[in-house]
């Protein structure tokens, strides 16, 4: 093999490792876990690093309420997505769903809390939901 092709295939792989690196940071490969929590206002999930941890909820906007945040240990989790998405039929009372999408960047414990609040209200945010997220190697 030419020297110049030797150094072109090497580039082209260190240009692959890195991509397959900043995946697994990203939650791009591991699996991806789904917990719905419409039935339970607190609840424990376990994951590895590299997993993607997707907590679907109910939209509490029927109290007036909206999303005010959702708090958790970034060193462990990176939120990558936030969607709010409309009911599928059209009933009073149902304002949809929301997924809040975490990347798994390191081993450890940390809770993952969802607030709400009345935008009207002069008080801190309600925790409205809960999970104790464990990220395993």
């Amino acid at each position: 093999m030419l020297p110049a092709a030797k150094t072109v295939l090497r580039a082209a792989l260190l240009c692959l490792a890195a991509f397959s690196a900043s995946c697994a940071l990203l939650g791009g490969q591991g699996e991806q876990v789904e917990l719905n929590l419409d039935q339970q206002a607190v609840a424990k999930v376990e994951i590895r690093t590299g997993d993607t941890l997707i907590l679907d909820v109910r939209n509490p906007g029927a109290g007036g309420y909206q999303f005010a945040g959702a708090y958790f240990d970034p060193v462990l989790l990176k939120l990558t997505a936030h969607h709010l998405m409309p009911p599928e039929e059209a009933q009073p009372g149902n304002f949809g769903r929301a997924t809040f999408e975490f990347a798994a960047l390191k081993a450890g414990q940390t809770m993952v809390i969802i607030k709400i609040k009345r935008p009207w209200e002069h008080t801190p945010p309600e925790q409205y939901k809960s999970v104790q997220v464990t990220v395993t190697p």
